[in-house]
């Protein structure tokens, strides 16, 4: 393990800002997404579009923690790749289950899955983000 110098420890706590301040992002397009989708196609295209958010934020925070316990702890890096298979077979499974048997619209969960790829563009661009 490497030592934590104070300009670790820095870098270390943007990093952490920078990903919360992403999180809160991914939850704001998400929220914009589901009630304009809710006021234009309706509340079964919004279940759609919420399902698909609630799945790629949990993701989205599943592969986060998995990433930090590799990268600032001593687990072993096969461990990542364990919870991504385990992640993709869980996210797959309720997705099926969801859009097959509950009758969940599909096309609103790809549209609540695109939440991340917008969520993505808002913050590159976004100018309250120092530039390095």
């Amino acid at each position: 393990m490497t030592e934590l110098t104070p300009e670790r420890l820095a870098a270390r706590a943007a990093q952490e800002a920078a990903m919360r301040r992403f999180t809160w992002q991914l939850v704001a397009v998400g929220a914009v997404i589901l009630a304009v989708s809710a006021w234009l196609a309706g509340l079964d295209f919004a279940v759609g579009v919420l399902l698909g958010f609630g799945v790629i934020l949990l993701n989205f925070i599943w592969t986060k923690s998995a990433v930090r316990s590799v990268l600032f702890s001593e687990r072993p890096r096969g461990l990542l790749t364990l919870s991504f298979l385990v992640k993709f077979g869980i996210t797959g499974v309720v997705l099926f289950y969801a859009i097959l048997r509950l009758q969940v619209d599909a096309i609103g969960v790809l549209v609540g899955l695109s939440s991340l790829l917008l969520a993505s563009v808002v913050f590159a661009l976004d100018p309250g983000r120092s530039r390095r």
